[in-house]
């Protein structure tokens, strides 16, 4: 293989996936891909997670692992962790819940060499436990490079990009960068960094990374507070596009305020009053900048009905009443 010299450091965090660890270990192992090394982060998982990450560490020279106190919620201190123990010229993350296609290394080290990148990335796809798909079936797509400006774009357009995994980086990127610890959807605080000090990105279309639905998980969990951490990372995105891509500016706020309104849909489902005194909060914000949202191109039609039902009164009321509505379904 053309590029089989350059080591890629393979990190995957690990907390209470005991169900799904070895598929995913099992996946990077399948790589067509041979050059890598696999560090599993066990984050003081409670379940037997470290038991199988020691097997597999036994059993296979290229897999170490790091048994680390979970500290801090979230997987950044893990992240972080692996960057630092990282002997390779490139690195991916691939979290433990999740699998790979066995050719997805291969594709991803062709796109980012072939084109002279220091970050390529593939497209993924959402599956269930009843997913399954056969080794082989990869069919190679031309691939492309967009600039930085592109990606942030693709990034505001599509938030599920933000994700670092699916990409492999030049290990350089992680420069003076790191995951954001304590902070949930910390992808979102880095990704526009990278995407920044990349400049050329290389891209994939095939869907090479599987998402996995099951289980249990930030994104699909019951509401929390954690979850508003996702405002902040997109309130980072508004500062980074202000002062590097301004065309996108207001493609970004409209982002912003309709995040706003996801969230206060649920925070009005909500009996936490700590949660409850946000709303208050967000409504403001939101109605204070009722002329610019209402009047923006990118605001949706659903956007501007619960930006009406705000400005009225009635949002509240409206959502507690279709969740009722719901739920007796």
């Amino acid at each position: 293989m053309k590029y089989k010299d350059n080591l890629i450091s393979v990190v995957v965090p690990v907390y209470n996936v005991e169900k799904y660890l070895k598929r995913c270990i099992d996946s990077i192992l399948a790589q067509t891909y041979k050059n890598f090394e696999i560090i599993l982060v066990d984050d003081e998982s409670p379940d037997n997670c470290p038991q199988i990450c020691d097997q597999y560490a036994k059993q296979y020279k290229n897999i170490s692992v790091i048994h680390q106190n979970n500290l801090t919620p979230g997987a950044s201190e893990a992240r972080n962790t692996g960057i630092e123990s990282a002997k390779g010229k490139y690195i991916t993350f691939i979290d433990s819940d999740d699998y790979v296609h066995n050719s997805m290394l291969e594709v991803l080290m062709t796109t980012l060499e072939d084109n002279k990148v220091s970050l390529s990335m593939c497209s993924y796809k959402k599956v269930d436990d009843s997913f399954s798909f056969k080794e082989g079936e990869f069919i190679k797509d031309d691939t492309f490079v967009i600039n930085d400006f592109n990606a942030m774009n693709l990034l505001v357009d599509d938030q599920t990009t933000s994700a670092v995994w699916g990409k492999l980086y030049n290990i350089d990127l992680f420069s003076q960068v790191r995951f954001p610890v304590g902070k949930h959807n910390e992808d979102m605080f880095i990704t526009p960094l990278l995407y920044k000090k990349s400049l050329r990105i290389g891209m994939s279309s095939q869907k090479l990374y599987y998402y996995n639905q099951e289980g249990e998980s930030l994104c699909r969990s019951e509401f929390n507070i954690n979850m508003l951490d996702m405002i902040d990372a997109i309130n980072f995105w508004r500062k980074e596009i202000k002062s590097h891509y301004p065309r996108l500016i207001e493609k970004v706020d409209i982002h912003y305020f309709s995040t706003l309104f996801s969230k206060c849909q649920l925070i009005v489902l909500s009996k936490d009053n700590e949660i409850n005194s946000i709303y208050k909060v967000y409504k403001k914000e939101i109605l204070s900048n009722f002329k610019y949202i209402l009047g923006s191109k990118y605001t949706t039609r659903n956007n501007v009905l619960k930006l009406i039902f705000l400005k009225l009164g009635l949002f509240k009321f409206f959502f507690k009443i279709t969740n009722t509505y719901k739920s007796s379904i």
